[in-house]
């Protein structure tokens, strides 16, 4: 019963994180900025509010619950980080369309990386959406060639692989809260890019 409760509970948290994250690369598009101080600001400001919301949840405690993501949790950080410089830099340079058909498929590269790293089954049900959701991405690929967007287009992809590596590490350390690494990513993110960035770009 407990076991049901809890992939009820994971589902939902799933659609809501669906319906909250998909206007993201619209809104993106709406900021008038160059990429690096977009990539910049949108690493901070997670950094920053994830942060507040930790202190605001653990208080005392919080130092405990950063430190406890370990190396895991630093790996975490680094493909968080690739994976917003990828999405942001996607943005730029592809249609939203691609981004978002290309970035559906990170739970199917998140089921073959579980496979391969953390030998979980994968029913044969999942497998033919990999397939179908492969042959997908194949004719974006086919069509973006003539088209110039194909930089962009496998930037979508890059961060629908980095968010399938990150989705594996938080499989394996699943006793571990591993939010943190989402504001470690944007951390990392905003200081690579700071050189390149001009953050007083952005106005209020």
């Amino acid at each position: 019963m407990r076991l049901h409760s809890d992939r009820t509970r994971g589902m939902l948290m799933v659609l809501v994180g669906v319906f909250v994250l998909s206007p993201d690369a619209l809104i993106l598009r709406l900021v008038d900025t160059d990429r690096w101080s977009l990539i910049f600001w949108r690493g901070l400001l997670t950094a920053l509010t994830l942060l507040i919301c930790f202190v605001a949840i653990y208080r005392h405690d919080v130092f405990k619950y950063l430190g406890a993501i370990g190396r895991y949790g630093l790996v975490g950080g680094f493909i968080s980080a690739t994976s917003s410089i990828s999405f942001v830099t996607s943005i730029i340079l592809t249609s939203v369309a691609n981004i978002l058909v290309i970035i559906s498929a990170a739970p199917l590269f998140t089921a073959i990386s579980s496979r391969m790293f953390l030998r979980e089954s994968v029913p044969a049900r999942t497998w033919l959406v990999i397939f179908a959701t492969l042959v997908g991405i194949t004719t974006i690929f086919s069509r973006s060639l003539g088209g110039g967007t194909l930089l962009g287009d496998l930037c979508a992809l890059g961060t629908a692989i980095s968010i399938a590596g990150h989705l594996t590490i938080a499989r394996r350390a699943r006793t571990v809260n591993m939010v943190p690494t989402v504001a470690l990513g944007g951390l990392i993110a905003a200081l690579v890019v700071l050189p390149l960035a001009t953050p007083t770009s952005i106005d209020a």
